[in-house]
């Protein structure tokens, strides 16, 4: 080996590896800091806060945050609206899906690449843009301020969605397995 040719391959990608996991090292750690910042400052009293600053180290360990938040911050509520939210809209989004992509993806229906990209198109859309004619539908429905509300805009805005990934997922099913299905 001359000394002009440089590091073997084999030098060569073990150095690559080491800098990879170096550099992916330090991003994970500067990505945790915070997460980890905050988790320290939930258990310290604000008193400890107040006298010894945000990054000091603390001087006390309390769980009467998280009491609070619990209590007197309405996450017990919060945490029962998001399931009363969540699970319907998941099992309503994920049947209509999965029927419309299943018929989009084994039967020859008419219109069915545009209707495909119509769902798609609606994904391409901000949100925002939306936010008034929906206000304005839900007031009009009488449905205002109401998790069926919510339930039906989540439902609405994620079905177009869904309805496209399931379709590129159902299409690469062998049609086999249908017809073995249909026979048992």
């Amino acid at each position: 080996m001359s000394a002009t040719s440089g590091p073997r391959p084999a030098t060569r990608r073990r150095l690559a590896t080491a800098g990879f996991h170096l550099g992916a090292g330090t991003l994970s750690v500067l990505w945790l800091l915070p997460i980890a910042l905050v988790l320290v400052t939930s258990v310290r009293t604000f008193d400890d806060i107040a006298a010894n600053g945000l990054g000091g180290l603390p001087h006390s360990f309390t769980l009467d945050g998280f009491r609070q938040a619990w209590v007197d911050g309405g996450q017990q509520r919060a945490l029962i609206n998001s399931m009363l939210v969540t699970v319907p809209t998941v099992l309503i989004t994920l049947t209509l899906a999965s029927m419309a992509a299943f018929a989009l993806s084994r039967y020859e229906l008419p219109l069915r690449r545009t209707l495909l990209l119509l769902m798609l198109g609606g994904n391409l859309l901000p949100p925002q843009i939306l936010l008034i004619p929906v206000s304005r539908i839900s007031e009009s429905l009488g449905l205002y301020d109401t998790l069926y509300a919510l339930i039906g805009v989540q439902i609405g805005f994620g079905v177009g969605f869904y309805v496209f990934v399931l379709y590129g997922f159902m299409r690469s099913l062998p049609v086999e397995i249908q017809q073995a299905a249909v026979i048992d």
